[in-house]
């Protein structure tokens, strides 16, 4: 009996055992002792690295297994699901994720791990293809490019800058508050953002600086480039079904040069 490599415990003797097992863990200083015990032995080893490395693999290696199995992936998710529908589980649960993910080691640790993922270009090479793909996805959706388009505008362009206040006010002479600003991205069309509609008559204003929709663009500054401007800006409002009434600032601001170039479907050229 000095070795017991290969002994078999009998029915009898697994029952006494099992008996004893369960009424030493029914008293709670044993319990506390033995979890100090098995922490305590569970910290040492995990402060080796290459224990740590052996776990993590076979930690990957069953898990991977396990989802594998699509009764296995139901059970579990059925499982988890059941337990965020209840509120006490879900708080407990929250509760305890906010306060590890504010723990400065818990903090230090993920950004220890990116930083050693980043220096991977495999890595680099993966996420980069990942995020371009899920960026196109999300790009061809109307939704998220209005959403993303008023998030930007509503940074930017919250004000009028002095060119958009004087063409508010020259067009308030003319059209007595029929227009209003809506360049802060309050009003999107097929995507895009006008600086002042008219909700009654379906008419946006469309206010051009010459450096951003010219110069920035390497064109002359000449009555062709801006009506070839004029015909792809007014484009998506167009299909839509209003009428695009352009103002430009170099015209705005030499009552000798003013004119508006006023898009409908055909085109009509209108001067005040």
């Amino acid at each position: 009996m000095g070795n017991s490599t290969g002994y078999k415990h009998t029915t009898d003797a697994k029952r006494r055992i099992s008996r004893a097992t369960k009424n030493q863990w029914l008293n709670s200083s044993f319990r506390k002792k033995m979890s100090r015990l098995v922490s305590e032995q569970n910290r040492k080893r995990w402060q080796d690295l290459a224990y740590r490395k052996k776990m993590s693999k076979q930690t990957s290696r069953v898990s991977k297994r396990n989802w594998e199995n699509p009764g296995f992936r139901k059970l579990r998710s059925n499982s988890v699901e059941k337990q965020w529908k209840n509120p006490e589980y879900r708080k407990l649960m929250l509760t305890a994720i906010k306060k590890r993910c504010e723990g400065i080691e818990f903090k230090n640790s993920r950004r220890n791990i990116l930083k050693n993922q980043w220096q991977d270009p495999i890595f680099r090479k993966k996420v980069s293809a990942g995020v371009s793909k899920a960026g196109v996805i999300r790009w061809g959706c109307l939704a998220y490019r209005e959403k993303m388009a008023r998030c930007a505008l509503k940074m930017k362009c919250a004000h009028p800058n002095k060119f958009e206040t004087r063409a508010l006010a020259y067009l308030e002479r003319i059209y007595s508050s029929r227009f209003s600003y809506c360049g802060d991205g309050s009003v999107l069309i097929n995507g895009r953002s006008a600086d002042a509609i008219d909700t009654k008559t379906r008419t946006v204003v469309l206010l051009n600086g010459v450096y951003w929709h010219l110069k920035k663009r390497g064109l002359v500054i000449n009555n062709q480039n801006k009506r070839l401007r004029e015909r792809i800006e007014a484009v998506p409002f167009l299909k839509a079904g209003y009428r695009v009434l352009f103002i430009w600032e170099d015209e705005l601001n030499d009552i000798t040069k003013r004119r508006n170039y006023d898009h409908s479907q055909e085109g009509v050229n209108i001067c005040h």
